[in-house]
């Protein structure tokens, strides 16, 4: 590589234009990197398993390694009396416990269980009465990139002992439009369990917005949120806590088009930093306790390989192809730069007539730029070489020298096209 380069620097009469081309060749990142340092940052931006930026969550549970399947009804009931797991989240009130923290009760069976998060010991605020939250979605559809919307058919349930009753004051905080919500209780009151404590199911369907987040795109990783808070209790009085153990996903749910990673339960604290015109609230506000179950999925490779890039290789053979040509033929080398010019103008129009508008580049933008760079290059070549051969009446001197100039190009152009085209996806 250093001799080739060498070479094609010694030539004097092509001198000026190798370095011109190999200026443009390095231009084009620091070009995508300028305009990646200016875009404007969205405030969605994903870390790659924890979604949008949020604050810490008080019981940020990792995902269980097994997804048990559910019944979505009585089966839940008759296990939470014989299974030591829900003593592990809601302590029984007889024996007492050390403050400040909750010790999880481990007396019963020694059989596997995911493993406990240290943040889900944590003290809940004094006198605040603990719920159990359980999330199991059936179906995923409708998955709108441009609207950031998607839709979700679930159960959702309850599971608490004391005075208050979760289950009549809940909502979702990311639902679209109240009209397409459907929540539908199981019983039409909440159901005593062996133990004591209450337990309520809802059969939900409904529409979620989800900020997308298309930075990285066509290898984007997204994580669809749904949000549930106590709209009646603040923190004090109500806490959630994740009922991991039965949570998961339905065994035929599958998003046309996407690839399911992983699925989270976590709690959380939502400060609200407005009284909203009540001033029973404080002047400071309030803060509730929500829970959030998180779907991480991302696009398959093969989109990318077939969909997107086969067809832009497609595209660039034309203006390598007329590198290929006689360099007296002018007129059919320009016209083929100019055809794949255009092509890959209209590819790129295609591609983001589906997608929102953004105030960045996307990586396959970026991939874009690249082709653009390197097809003008191969325009401005053809008429140079062409310059030279009529120039000198199209002697054997001067073809010579076009065509080493254009094969010297060729290589040139595809190992920046094919270097460049990795290095954004890699870095």
């Amino acid at each position: 590589m250093t001799h080739w380069l060498a070479t094609l620097l010694r030539d004097k009469s092509i001198r000026p234009f190798a370095i011109a081309l190999l200026l443009a060749g390095g231009l084009a990142p620091i070009l995508i990197g300028l305009t990646t340092l200016l875009a404007p940052r969205t405030a969605h931006a994903q870390n790659p398993n924890a979604g949008p930026p949020r604050p810490i969550p008080r019981a940020a549970v990792a995902t269980p390694k097994h997804n048990a399947e559910v019944p979505p009804h009585s089966a839940p009931i008759t296990e939470t009396s014989e299974s030591p797991k829900p003593a592990e989240i809601t302590p029984t009130p007889t024996p007492p416990t050390p403050a400040p923290t909750e010790t999880p009760a481990t007396t019963q069976d020694p059989a596997p269980t995911p493993e406990p998060d240290p943040t889900i010991a944590e003290p809940k605020p004094h006198g605040a009465q603990s719920v159990e939250v359980g999330f199991y979605p059936v179906t995923i559809y409708n998955l709108d990139v441009a609207a950031n919307t998607f839709n979700a058919n679930m159960y959702v349930w309850f599971i608490w002992s004391g005075d208050l009753d979760p289950s009549a004051s809940f909502e979702f905080t990311n639902g679209v439009d109240a009209s397409d919500l459907t929540k539908v209780a199981d019983y039409e009151q909440p159901e005593q369990l062996p133990d004591g404590r209450f337990y309520q199911i809802f059969r939900v369907e409904s529409r979620f917005f989800q900020p997308y987040d298309l930075s990285r795109f066509p290898f984007d990783e997204h994580n669809l949120s749904i949000t549930i808070e106590d709209k009646d209790h603040v923190i004090d009085k109500l806490v959630y806590r994740p009922d991991l153990w039965q949570s998961g996903l339905g065994d035929n749910i599958s998003i046309p088009g996407w690839k399911i990673a992983q699925w989270s339960l976590t709690t959380d604290e939502h400060h609200y930093k407005s009284n909203f015109g009540d001033p029973r609230d404080g002047a400071e506000g309030s803060t509730y306790s929500l829970a959030r179950f998180e779907i991480t999925i991302k696009r398959p490779l093969s989109y990318f390989l077939y969909k997107l890039f086969l067809p832009l290789v497609i595209v660039m053979l034309l203006p390598w192809g007329a590198l290929l040509m006689p360099p007296s033929k002018v007129e059919p080398r320009t016209a083929l730069a100019a055809t794949g010019l255009l092509t890959a103008v209209f590819l790129q129009i295609g591609y983001a007539t589906n997608l929102p508008d953004t105030g960045y580049l996307t990586l396959l933008d970026k991939i874009y730029l690249l082709t653009y760079v390197l097809i003008v290059t191969v325009l401005f070549e053809a008429l140079i070489t062409a310059r030279w051969v009529l120039h000198d009446k199209e002697s054997p001197e001067s073809i010579a020298r076009a065509r080493r100039l254009d094969h010297r190009v060729l290589l040139l152009e595809i190992l920046v096209f094919a270097g460049g085209v990795a290095w954004l996806i890699w870095r």
